[in-house]
Protein backbone atom coordinates (compact mmCIF):
# COMPACT_ATOMS: atom_id res chain seq x y z
CA UNK A 1 0.00 0.00 0.00
CA UNK A 2 1.34 3.58 -1.34
CA UNK A 3 1.11 6.45 1.16
CA UNK A 4 -1.27 7.83 -1.71
CA UNK A 5 -3.48 5.18 -0.66
CA UNK A 6 -3.26 5.70 2.93
CA UNK A 7 -4.05 9.25 2.17
CA UNK A 8 -7.32 8.29 0.24
CA UNK A 9 -8.47 6.14 2.73
CA UNK A 10 -8.87 9.19 5.54
CA UNK A 11 -5.97 9.04 7.53
CA UNK A 12 -4.17 12.23 9.00
CA UNK A 13 -1.60 12.86 6.38
CA UNK A 14 2.11 13.57 8.03
CA UNK A 15 3.50 16.31 7.68
CA UNK A 16 6.83 16.60 6.37
CA UNK A 17 9.55 17.68 8.76
CA UNK A 18 12.40 20.36 7.51
CA UNK A 19 14.89 17.03 8.19
CA UNK A 20 12.97 14.61 6.05
CA UNK A 21 11.53 13.34 9.36
CA UNK A 22 7.15 13.48 9.72
CA UNK A 23 5.61 14.17 12.78
CA UNK A 24 2.16 14.17 13.45
CA UNK A 25 -0.24 17.92 13.76
CA UNK A 26 -1.42 18.17 17.37
CA UNK A 27 -4.74 20.24 18.41
CA UNK A 28 -3.79 22.84 20.80
CA UNK A 29 -6.87 25.08 22.49
CA UNK A 30 -6.27 28.55 22.38
CA UNK A 31 -8.26 30.61 25.13
CA UNK A 32 -8.83 34.19 23.13
CA UNK A 33 -10.94 35.65 26.72
CA UNK A 34 -8.91 38.87 27.48
CA UNK A 35 -9.75 40.13 31.01
CA UNK A 36 -10.35 43.67 29.75
CA UNK A 37 -11.68 44.92 33.55
CA UNK A 38 -10.23 47.60 35.08
CA UNK A 39 -7.43 47.54 37.66
CA UNK A 40 -9.01 48.13 41.00
CA UNK A 41 -8.42 52.57 41.91
CA UNK A 42 -5.57 53.33 44.62
CA UNK A 43 -8.12 54.76 47.70
CA UNK A 44 -8.08 58.58 47.14
CA UNK A 45 -6.82 60.62 50.08
CA UNK A 46 -9.57 63.67 49.72
CA UNK A 47 -12.46 61.86 52.01
CA UNK A 48 -9.31 61.23 54.65
CA UNK A 49 -8.32 64.94 54.00
CA UNK A 50 -12.03 66.07 54.69
CA UNK A 51 -12.07 64.38 57.94
CA UNK A 52 -9.03 65.69 59.13
CA UNK A 53 -10.39 69.64 58.48
CA UNK A 54 -13.28 68.80 59.85
CA UNK A 55 -11.88 67.39 63.11
CA UNK A 56 -9.14 71.35 62.78
CA UNK A 57 -12.67 73.23 62.41
CA UNK A 58 -14.34 71.66 65.31
CA UNK A 59 -11.21 71.97 67.37
CA UNK A 60 -10.89 75.36 66.17
CA UNK A 61 -14.70 76.39 67.57
CA UNK A 62 -14.12 74.57 70.85
CA UNK A 63 -10.95 76.34 71.56
CA UNK A 64 -12.11 79.65 70.52
CA UNK A 65 -15.50 79.17 72.86
CA UNK A 66 -13.31 77.89 75.54
CA UNK A 67 -11.23 81.12 75.64
CA UNK A 68 -14.85 83.34 75.23
CA UNK A 69 -16.23 81.44 78.58
CA UNK A 70 -12.99 82.02 80.71
CA UNK A 71 -12.66 85.72 79.55
CA UNK A 72 -16.20 87.00 79.75
CA UNK A 73 -16.97 89.01 82.66
CA UNK A 74 -19.19 86.57 84.67
CA UNK A 75 -20.40 89.16 87.08
CA UNK A 76 -22.69 91.10 84.35
CA UNK A 77 -25.06 88.33 83.09
CA UNK A 78 -26.92 88.86 79.23
CA UNK A 79 -30.38 89.23 80.78
CA UNK A 80 -29.32 91.89 84.02
CA UNK A 81 -30.30 95.03 82.29
CA UNK A 82 -33.41 93.50 80.67
CA UNK A 83 -34.53 92.39 83.98
CA UNK A 84 -33.59 95.82 85.34
CA UNK A 85 -35.83 97.79 82.40
CA UNK A 86 -38.90 95.53 82.71
CA UNK A 87 -38.33 96.54 86.71
CA UNK A 88 -38.33 99.71 86.24
CA UNK A 89 -41.03 100.01 83.53
CA UNK A 90 -43.41 98.34 86.20
CA UNK A 91 -42.62 100.68 88.69
CA UNK A 92 -43.50 103.55 86.45
CA UNK A 93 -46.42 102.78 84.99
CA UNK A 94 -48.20 101.55 88.14
CA UNK A 95 -47.31 104.50 90.01
CA UNK A 96 -49.41 108.45 89.47
CA UNK A 97 -47.86 110.96 87.34
CA UNK A 98 -46.22 113.37 90.02
CA UNK A 99 -44.30 109.95 91.21
CA UNK A 100 -41.95 110.72 88.25
CA UNK A 101 -40.96 114.13 89.81
CA UNK A 102 -41.86 116.32 87.10
CA UNK A 103 -44.19 118.09 89.44
CA UNK A 104 -47.65 119.08 88.01
CA UNK A 105 -47.61 118.25 84.03
CA UNK A 106 -50.31 119.29 82.04
CA UNK A 107 -52.83 116.81 80.97
CA UNK A 108 -51.05 113.71 83.61
CA UNK A 109 -54.41 113.02 85.76
CA UNK A 110 -54.84 109.71 87.63
CA UNK A 111 -57.17 108.75 85.11
CA UNK A 112 -54.64 108.58 82.44
CA UNK A 113 -52.79 105.51 82.02
CA UNK A 114 -49.35 105.63 82.18
CA UNK A 115 -46.82 103.79 79.37
CA UNK A 116 -43.30 104.03 79.93
CA UNK A 117 -40.09 103.05 78.40
CA UNK A 118 -36.65 103.11 79.54
CA UNK A 119 -33.01 102.97 78.05
CA UNK A 120 -30.53 101.92 80.87
CA UNK A 121 -27.04 103.46 80.85
CA UNK A 122 -25.94 101.77 84.00
CA UNK A 123 -26.04 100.50 87.38
CA UNK A 124 -23.89 100.42 90.45
CA UNK A 125 -22.17 98.53 91.77
CA UNK A 126 -20.65 97.61 88.72
CA UNK A 127 -20.52 93.95 89.83
CA UNK A 128 -23.25 93.18 90.43
CA UNK A 129 -25.21 89.29 89.45
CA UNK A 130 -28.57 89.76 89.65
CA UNK A 131 -31.17 92.30 90.37
CA UNK A 132 -31.43 91.95 94.37
CA UNK A 133 -27.50 93.29 94.14
CA UNK A 134 -28.60 96.28 92.12
CA UNK A 135 -28.94 99.50 94.57
CA UNK A 136 -28.69 102.35 92.12
CA UNK A 137 -29.72 102.40 88.19
CA UNK A 138 -28.54 105.90 85.87
CA UNK A 139 -31.27 106.01 82.74
CA UNK A 140 -33.26 107.77 80.18
CA UNK A 141 -37.14 107.33 80.93
CA UNK A 142 -39.63 108.27 78.50
CA UNK A 143 -43.66 107.95 79.91
CA UNK A 144 -47.16 108.83 77.92
CA UNK A 145 -49.87 109.62 79.48
CA UNK A 146 -52.77 107.57 77.48
CA UNK A 147 -56.27 108.76 77.84
CA UNK A 148 -58.98 107.83 75.48
CA UNK A 149 -59.71 110.41 72.49
CA UNK A 150 -55.86 111.80 73.20
CA UNK A 151 -53.85 111.26 70.11
CA UNK A 152 -50.22 110.60 70.40
CA UNK A 153 -49.23 114.27 69.53
CA UNK A 154 -51.31 115.80 71.66
CA UNK A 155 -50.79 113.42 74.56
CA UNK A 156 -49.05 114.48 77.95
CA UNK A 157 -45.14 113.22 77.99
CA UNK A 158 -42.82 112.55 80.60
CA UNK A 159 -39.41 112.28 79.72
CA UNK A 160 -35.78 113.01 80.82
CA UNK A 161 -32.49 110.89 82.38
CA UNK A 162 -33.10 109.94 85.90
CA UNK A 163 -31.29 108.46 89.06
CA UNK A 164 -33.25 105.40 90.47
CA UNK A 165 -32.75 104.43 94.05
CA UNK A 166 -33.75 100.56 93.86
CA UNK A 167 -33.13 99.79 97.76
CA UNK A 168 -36.94 101.19 98.42
CA UNK A 169 -39.91 99.87 97.00
CA UNK A 170 -41.43 101.40 94.93
CA UNK A 171 -38.11 102.86 93.85
CA UNK A 172 -37.33 106.09 94.12
CA UNK A 173 -37.08 108.04 90.52
CA UNK A 174 -34.93 111.31 90.43
CA UNK A 175 -35.11 112.93 87.08
CA UNK A 176 -32.90 115.52 85.57
CA UNK A 177 -35.41 118.14 84.97
CA UNK A 178 -34.66 121.56 85.57
CA UNK A 179 -35.82 123.31 88.37
CA UNK A 180 -36.27 127.85 89.26
CA UNK A 181 -32.46 127.41 90.25
CA UNK A 182 -30.64 124.86 88.06
CA UNK A 183 -30.60 124.30 84.40
CA UNK A 184 -30.84 120.69 82.68
CA UNK A 185 -27.50 120.34 82.59
CA UNK A 186 -26.90 121.04 85.90
CA UNK A 187 -29.13 118.29 86.80
CA UNK A 188 -27.50 116.15 84.18
CA UNK A 189 -24.28 116.92 86.04
CA UNK A 190 -25.84 116.63 89.56
CA UNK A 191 -27.54 112.86 89.17
CA UNK A 192 -25.16 111.43 86.57
CA UNK A 193 -22.47 110.29 87.30
CA UNK A 194 -19.55 111.35 84.79
CA UNK A 195 -19.42 107.55 82.85
CA UNK A 196 -22.78 107.80 82.00
CA UNK A 197 -23.22 111.95 81.22
CA UNK A 198 -23.18 112.02 77.80
CA UNK A 199 -25.63 109.60 76.95
CA UNK A 200 -28.14 111.57 79.24
CA UNK A 201 -27.92 114.16 76.40
CA UNK A 202 -28.62 111.71 73.87
CA UNK A 203 -32.07 110.76 72.29
CA UNK A 204 -34.09 108.79 75.17
CA UNK A 205 -34.52 105.63 73.31
CA UNK A 206 -33.42 103.24 71.60
CA UNK A 207 -35.84 103.64 67.76
CA UNK A 208 -37.17 100.28 68.72
CA UNK A 209 -37.69 100.67 71.94
CA UNK A 210 -39.76 103.68 70.95
CA UNK A 211 -41.88 102.16 68.38
CA UNK A 212 -42.80 99.98 70.91
CA UNK A 213 -44.18 102.24 73.01
CA UNK A 214 -46.04 104.15 70.07
CA UNK A 215 -47.46 100.80 69.59
CA UNK A 216 -48.65 100.11 73.17
CA UNK A 217 -50.19 103.70 73.13
CA UNK A 218 -52.26 103.17 69.80
CA UNK A 219 -53.42 99.48 71.01
CA UNK A 220 -54.47 101.70 74.71
CA UNK A 221 -56.75 103.86 72.08
CA UNK A 222 -58.65 101.18 70.70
Amino acid sequence: MTDRDTTDRGTSPSVRAVDGRSSSCQHVDVSTNVDISPAPAAASPRPRRLIWVAVILAVTVLGVLVVYHLTRSPDKPADLRSQITTYLVAALEQSPPNYHDHGDHPGATEEARTLCATRVFGFEPTDATQLADVRTVYGHHFCVMAKKGIPWEGAPKLVGPFVADLTVKPPRVEVAAPTESQTFAERVQQLIPEPYRAQAFEESLEPTAMEELRRRYDEAMR
